[in-house]
């Protein structure tokens, strides 16, 4: 490109410290003659917002998705031939700050990254394919606009009465404007953005609840932003705090539980009225999670209308669920809400507290997100911002991006296997081996440092079962630890022989049985007996390939013992949630298995709904975030067992396990419909569609069109 990164004349970061200053607004004029066609490439940091006579180019938001930006950064390409016309035209940028400029404290130090930088960007026009505009010092740029702040997670303020008017009229007088100024360029290299992007998903009505009309509810815990419509006089204020819960009475927002890290304000936008009729906004530059808001004003004004705004990735829909169970269809709808909260741009752990791409959370629930959307293009695009947090060594942090924190305790080989799981689940749900080959280096690299840090093969670093809800049954993290590490080994030795690396597969299947027999060694007390002995340590040596059929039988005889003595509680953490069912269904406990999702007790999923949840909560009690989406295995552990759905890499495995008190449901994954009435199971495959059957008889059929099975 032959365009210069641009921005605000005479503004540096200095020591870490950028000014906070109103967005820029740029504007430049262009003279076009007639064309064939037209094409806009645009980098601007942290977001923008691209705009062509009058209007906004399309309709992305938080654009573009975060990256490591002194490693790279991501360019959107617009078609701009039916939005061009023959004549003048009037471009426009605006930047908000984004991950690039972060300007409040937390708990991740993201207001020092190294890249941190005021805003900035670059743009190239070519028209019939010659450079026709580009991003320089002829560009003007306002410094004194409507959009007095913006941080990702503190919120945004907007003053319409500094609003510059028709500043995308070709006519406009921009004399008051200054010039433009060339910058450093954020250092990464400029790749384009692959992923979907993010988009307004739905719009939901937002109700004044009837205790006190200060308090506003859509109904639902989302990720999102809150559209406004007042009236009133020019300098009146309204500021909107958004909150996921209540205190007791319903009289406040309580953000106590995720707002702890900032000392100031959180998730709160201020407009000041121009005093020109009904006006209508919603912040550029930001979203929140909620479901409530506590809005004020200060001087004469009306809220006419409030609405929420959901905002995530716009991941195209792979699948979908329908139990006829009331407390269960609820529970997919929460995860389903949850999952998608929790996929603004990246993976996230949360959508209000933190917004960080928590590699655990990640990987434990991607198998639940490629059920329900094709994720490949948008998991690849976070990949790459997890392997270029990777240090030489090979260690990982446990958030990626990362400022260049996380690394030395918020992470471990259960969160860093995401870069191993996340590509084999891309692979296996029919989204190619695309992300294998990519990151196959980095997992190289990885093993390396497992073996660096390894003590006769077993490694002790990081988190382990995460939120159980007795802190005090977490067990040391060693045993999933090792067993990660092994699993890792073994994935990365199949990778290798699919690639034709023949030596590799060899060197690591000789890793994984050296890991399993240190493994072996040092954590098998007894047939039963393994680590610990708590249920994620039994459950995680079956689950990792490190027992033998006998002892697989024994542990699971034992947890299903457990389970029913203690009624089926979830008394586990992140990680037992998805080893613990998985491998009673595996092994002739379903209804075990079964149990744990659908009792009502104190501490299960069902809970949550009692307490009249609409996604999946942090915690067992609720008392942190009630927006997460770590235990959110559920959905695809129905999807696989009852469901029947195995995806294998090119073909399509059936097999159903159904507990005896399943209820009737209906599953669809792409074009293949799987049914249960209480007593037959049915597979609807498109003509010309096959799919491996396999029955709990064992038998195995290929078949298309319908079938219907009698399971019991």
């Amino acid at each position: 490109m032959k365009s210069k990164w641009i921005g605000v004349p005479g503004v540096c970061c200095h020591n870490w410290v950028a000014p906070v200053l109103p967005a820029p607004y740029f504007r430049r004029k262009l003279d076009v003659g007639a064309f064939r066609k037209a094409e806009l490439t645009i980098c601007g940091l942290g977001f923008y917002e691209l705009y062509l006579n009058g209007a906004k180019v399309g309709d992305r938001e938080l654009d573009p998705v975060v990256s490591i930006f002194d490693k790279h950064v991501r360019s959107v390409c617009f078609d701009l031939s039916g939005l061009l016309k023959n004549g003048i035209n009037i471009f426009g940028v605006i930047l908000g700050n984004g991950w690039y400029n972060t300007s409040e404290k937390d708990g991740w130090n993201f207001d020092k990254a190294v890249w941190k930088d005021y805003p900035k960007f670059r743009l190239e026009l070519r028209i019939d394919d010659e450079v026709a505009l580009v991003s320089d010092e002829s560009w003007k740029v306002l410094t004194d606009g409507p959009i007095r702040f913006d941080a990702l997670r503190i919120g945004e303020d907007y003053d319409a009465r500094k609003e510059p008017g028709n500043w995308l009229d070709p006519d406009y007088d921009d004399a008051a404007w200054v010039s433009a100024a060339r910058v450093h360029s954020p250092g990464g290299v400029m790749t384009e953005m692959t992923s979907e992007p993010c988009r307004v998903l739905e719009t939901l009505p937002m109700k004044q609840i009837p205790r006190n009309k200060a308090i506003w509810d859509c109904g639902v815990n989302l990720a999102g932003r809150t559209r406004l419509t007042v009236r009133g006089k020019a300098g009146a204020k309204v500021t909107i705090i958004h909150g996921e819960k209540l205190f007791r009475w319903g009289d406040d927002v309580d953000n106590a539980a995720i707002g702890h890290f900032y000392k100031d304000r959180f998730q709160t936008t201020v407009y000041t009225l121009k005093g020109e009729g009904e006006e209508v906004w919603e912040p550029r530059f930001t979203y929140y999670g909620f479901q409530y808001c506590k809005v004020t004003v200060e001087g004469e004004a009306e809220i006419v209308k409030l609405e929420a705004r959901r905002i995530g990735t716009d991941l195209k829909s792979a699948g979908s669920l329908e139990i006829q169970h009331p407390d269960l269809a609820k529970l997919m709808r929460m995860t389903q809400n949850s999952y998608i909260s929790n996929f603004v741009g990246i993976p996230t752990d949360c959508p209000h507290r933190e917004k960080n791409g928590w590699t655990g959370d990640a990987q434990l629930a991607c198998e639940t997100g490629l059920f329900l959307y094709d994720g490949a293009a948008a998991y690849t695009a976070w990949l790459e911002v997890m392997a270029d947090c990777q240090r030489p060594s090979g260690q990982f942090p446990g958030i990626a991006p990362s400022s260049g924190g996380c690394y030395n305790w918020w992470a471990g080989p259960a969160w860093d296997s995401a870069i191993f799981v996340i590509p084999e689940a891309i692979y296996r749900f029919g989204g190619g081996d695309g992300a294998i080959r990519k990151f196959y280096p980095n997992m190289c690299q990885y093993i390396e440092y497992c073996l660096a840090m390894a003590d006769d093969y077993i490694v002790h670093f990081g988190l382990g079962d995460w939120c159980a809800a007795d802190p005090t049954t977490i067990p040391s993290s060693i045993l999933t630890d090792t067993g990660y590490f092994a699993y890792d080994a073994k994935l990365l030795a199949g990778f290798a022989r699919m690639l034709g690396k023949e030596e590799d597969a060899s060197k690591y299947e000789d890793i994984f049985d050296k890991v399993r027999a240190s493994f072996r060694k040092k954590f098998r007390k007894g047939t039963a007996d393994w680590g610990s002995g708590m249920m994620v340590d039994l459950a995680a040596s079956v689950y990792f390939g490190m027992t033998e059929p006998e002892e697989t039988a024994a542990i699971c005889a034992e947890l299903d013992k457990r389970l029913k003595a203690d009624g089926h509680l979830l008394s586990f953490g992140i990680l037992g949630a998805k080893f613990i069912p998985r491998i009673l269904a595996d092994n002739g406990y379903a209804d075990t298995a079964y149990a744990i999702f659908s009792q009502p007790a104190y501490p299960g999923y069902v809970d949550w709904v009692r307490h009249h949840a609409t996604s999946l909560w942090e915690n067992a009690p609720g008392t942190a975030s009630r927006n997460h989406i770590m235990f959110g295995d559920i959905y695809a552990w129905f999807m696989a067992y009852p469901g029947g759905f195995r995806p294998q890499a090119g073909k399509l495995v059936i097999q159903p396990v159904m507990p005896s008190s399943m209820p009737a449901f209906t599953a669809r994954w792409h074009d293949v419909t799987a049914r249960w009435d209480g007593e037959h199971y049915s597979v609807e495959l498109p003509e010309g569609a096959t799919a491996e059957v396999i029955l709990p008889d064992g038998s195995s059929r290929i078949q298309s069109g319908t079938a219907v099975y009698k399971l019991n």
